[in-house]
């Protein structure tokens, strides 16, 4: 098997998780009033991560950046933190298939 394809594929499962948990304490420092650390943060993770992801998965968390930096309803946060956690849930749930 090719390194490089191995390596990418790590990367892509690596970055998908670490962004999703980034994503986790941005939604908190914005709950806190603390916007501006929260979008910093959520956009340099976005940044390191962004070659290892899809074009989709990077347009929800600038998007993500872009609502926190203006604030967040309780429902929003509530929203992007199923979405956050659903998508960490299906890579997890991906890997233990892969296992079987």
């Amino acid at each position: 098997m090719d390194t490089a394809l191995v390596n990418n594929q790590v990367m892509e499962r690596y970055s998908e998780v670490d962004l999703a948990d980034e994503a986790t304490e941005a939604l908190k420092l914005e709950r806190e009033g603390k916007r501006e650390e929260a979008e910093s943060r959520m956009l340099g993770s976005l940044g390191r991560h962004q070659p290892y992801m899809s074009p989709q998965d990077a347009d929800h968390y600038r998007e993500l950046s872009k609502r926190i930096k203006t604030g967040m309803t309780e429902t929003d946060r509530k929203q992007y933190h199923s979405d956050v956690y659903n998508k960490k849930r299906k890579k997890s749930q991906g890997e233990e298939k892969k296992k079987d």
